[in-house]
């Protein structure tokens, strides 16, 4: 497909103008339409919990649990990415809980920690996906939690 000015329709309706970039025959193309008034996503923290463990103190943890609920208005197989923290120091170790839904896919787009839930959700139906970690280092080191980029 050559570059170029692109006009977005999302069930027959139009909603926009957009740009595409040349795409080589068999490439896949990722394209948004805009929100989708019919799903209604909402996440919200279960469990943060900041503590010591081990003799005397002598490792510091964080362990979180958050939940997504998808509600679904007409039925579509919906995706959604999330991410954990990956450690890049030995003496820090970050694991995951059982209370975590296991994911469909795992460092999604070679992004570590990037994890995704493919769901088919029909009409009317709501359901969720937790993502649960902890997180463990020794106590006489400071971890500050950035965002990935």
């Amino acid at each position: 497909m050559l570059p170029g000015g692109v006009a977005v329709y999302r069930d027959g309706i139009y909603v926009g103008r957009g740009q595409m970039a040349m795409t080589a025959k068999d490439e896949e193309v990722r394209q948004g339409f805009g929100a989708d008034d019919h799903i209604k996503i909402a996440p919200s923290t279960v469990q943060q919990i900041e503590g010591s463990a081990g003799i005397i103190g002598s490792a510091k943890t964080d362990r979180r649990e958050f939940k997504t609920t998808i509600r679904n208005c007409h039925p579509i197989r919906v995706v959604i990415e999330d991410q954990v923290p990956v450690s890049e120091i030995d003496d820090i170790k970050v694991e995951l809980l059982p209370a975590m839904t296991p994911p469909t896919e795992k460092d999604v787009g070679y992004r570590r920690g990037v994890m995704a839930w493919s769901q088919q959700v029909a009409r009317g139906e709501a359901k969720e996906i937790r993502v649960a970690w902890q997180a463990r280092w020794p106590a006489d080191k400071t971890v500050i939690f950035v965002p990935g980029q």
